[in-house]
C-alpha cells in the first residue's frame, strides 16, 4: 500500500516534533538555567515548545533564543499532594510574552498571589538530573 502525503507528514512530524527539541529544552534549562525555545531563521516565528522545524513555514533552520522575560502568573490553584502534612503545591498557568502560555508550579503562598503578577524563572534540580522550571513571584517593589 503507498503512502499518502498525510502518512509521510505525520511521519515526519512524529520524528521531528519534541525529540531533539526536547533534549534542547532541557539541556538548556539545566546547564544555562534558561528557558529556551526555538526561532525560524527564516520568518522569525517563535515555537513554544520548541520545534526542529518553523510551524508556520515549515523552514528547518532554527535558533535557540531566551523565553521567561516578563512572565506575569495569568491563573493559579493547588494541589494536594499525598504525602500527609504537606502544603499544597501551587500550579499556574504562566502568560510569557511572544510565546502564550505554560503550566509551571508557582513558589509561592496561595493567599499571596494576584493574576498580572511578574514572575521569574527558577530552575528546580529534581533526582536523576531532571530538572523543571517553577516560577517566583517578584517583588512589588520591583
Amino acid at each position: 500500500m503507498a503512502k499518502t502525503l498525510q502518512d509521510t507528514f505525520t511521519e515526519q512530524a512524529l520524528k521531528l516534533f519534541g525529540h531533539r527539541g526536547s533534549q534542547g529544552y532541557y539541556q538548556r534549562l539545566r546547564e544555562e538555567r534558561k528557558l529556551c525555545t526555538t526561532q525560524c531563521k527564516a520568518c522569525e516565528h517563535i515555537a513554544f515548545p520548541p520545534r526542529e522545524f518553523c510551524p508556520a513555514c515549515f523552514n528547518d533552520e532554527v535558533n535557540w533564543i531566551e523565553i521567561g522575560q516578563g512572565a506575569r502568573l495569568h491563573a493559579f490553584t493547588t494541589q494536594a499532594r499525598a504525602l500527609r502534612f504537606t502544603a499544597p503545591d501551587v500550579i499556574g498557568v504562566v502568560e510569557i510574552p511572544d510565546v502564550g502560555f505554560m503550566m509551571a508550579p508557582i513558589a509561592g503562598r496561595y493567599d499571596s498571589l494576584e493574576i498580572g503578577q511578574a514572575l521569574e524563572l527558577e530552575v528546580i534540580d529534581l533526582d536523576g538530573g531532571l530538572v523543571v522550571p517553577r516560577f517566583v513571584p517578584m517583588d512589588s517593589d520591583s
